[in-house]
């Protein structure tokens, strides 16, 4: 740890400032890792610990952490996001659930569902490109899993799943990036209207957004083999700060983490440090949400060389 911090000296002075930080990064250091690769989330990280020192920690935790604001949608992106009719089905078919104990069984299953996925790939591939160049100049950039889900990730899944292989849909899946929250739901608009698209699962994080403040739209669409895959329908502007944010959820994670291994309950500086890395994540997203109607289109294509991260990642 102190070889890392060396070479990192803002990183240093916040860790050597907070026993409690100090005490989570040396029981996390991959999160110590991840935080040395993202200067933004060290000074995000660092806004949040000085407001803790400034306000105290009672102060901090009688102010607790409100829920993140609500997206400013028009009636009509509402309406459209009413207007989604839900399929049946919400697990791949097929499954067995009285051999789910059977080890060959979800091997073979899990193979066959694999060479479905490849099929299923390639008409989201397909889909995401279309809908994106069907809207207006500026519409939309498409990305999607360029690589199968490593096996052993999925393996892991299912025994998270205690054997239920069908829960697994994310061997397939594509994105669509927009600059604004209209280009967004004029594509949701087009993927209702499509007689081709089947929407099995939908969830509209604009209308409930994650506590961090982060929103997209998310899909389970069936495809034309019946295999079950993600669609996703993300704002740049918010893809830029999450590519960094995600240290920031780990040090907030990683409090409780410890606190849990110790066997006591996070003290009072821990809370309201986990309640201030809280506030400012929803800040960070709240900002970026705002200023989708002026974000250049040179921050759009930096978005977009660092895309699809949760598509082609390992998990």
């Amino acid at each position: 740890m102190a070889r890392i911090l060396a070479d990192h000296p803002d990183l240093a002075r916040l860790v050597g400032s907070s026993p409690e930080l100090a005490h989570s990064l040396a029981a996390r250091p991959l999160t110590l890792t991840h935080l040395t690769q993202y200067p933004k989330a060290v000074e995000a990280l660092a806004e949040a610990m000085a407001e803790v020192a400034e306000l105290g920690v009672e102060q901090v935790l009688a102010a607790g952490t409100p829920a993140p604001q609500a997206t400013p949608l028009t009636a009509w992106q509402s309406a459209v996001s009413d207007a989604v009719v839900i399929g049946d089905g919400r697990r791949q078919a097929g499954f067995d659930l009285a051999r789910r104990n059977d080890p060959d069984y979800r091997s073979r299953y899990l193979d066959a569902l694999y060479a479905e996925a490849a099929v299923a790939q390639r008409e989201l591939r397909d889909l995401a490109i279309r809908i994106a160049r069907e809207g207006e100049e500026g519409g939309g950039h498409p990305g999607w899993r360029e690589r199968p889900k490593d096996r052993v990730r999925a393996e892991d899944k299912i025994r998270g799943y205690d054997g239920d292989v069908s829960r697994l849909t994310d061997l397939a899946g594509a994105k669509i990036e927009f600059r604004s929250l209209d280009d967004l739901y004029r594509a949701l608009q087009r993927l209702i209207a499509d007689p081709d698209v089947e929407i099995v699962r939908f969830h509209d994080r604009f209308r409930d957004p994650m506590r961090s403040g982060y929103r997209d739209v998310q899909m389970l669409l069936r495809t034309s083999n019946g295999h079950l895959a993600e669609f996703r329908l993300h704002l740049a502007a918010l893809d830029a700060v999450a590519a960094w944010e995600h240290a920031l959820f780990e040090v907030r994670r990683d409090l409780d983490a410890v606190a849990t291994e110790r066997g006591e309950p996070l003290t009072p500086t821990e809370q309201a440090i986990r309640a201030r890395i809280l506030l400012t994540q929803q800040r960070l997203f709240w900002d970026a949400l705002q200023s989708t109607t002026a974000v250049g289109g040179a921050a759009i294509r930096a978005v977009q060389r660092e895309g699809d991260q949760w598509l082609n990642s390992p998990d």
